[in-house]
């Protein structure tokens, strides 16, 4: 089972999704624009373009720049 932290940092303009592999260390980074009408939109968008399984998810944690 792999076990994945993710950060998101909403900004005004791109939504950056952050991914770090626990077991690898491996990190991965996806950007989507921002929906400032509806943020977690964005954030969803990055998580799937990510292809993050949310089971497999230790830490899930969020800021805004906004």
């Amino acid at each position: 089972m792999t076990t994945t932290r993710v950060a998101v940092d909403v900004g005004g303009t791109f939504t950056d999704v952050c991914i770090m592999d626990e077991e690898t260390g491996e990190i991965r980074i996806e950007k989507t624009p921002s929906t400032p009408d509806d943020p977690m939109r964005a954030i969803m968008t990055g998580v799937s373009q990510a292809k993050i399984d949310l089971a497999d998810v230790t830490l899930f944690s969020h800021g805004t720049t906004v």
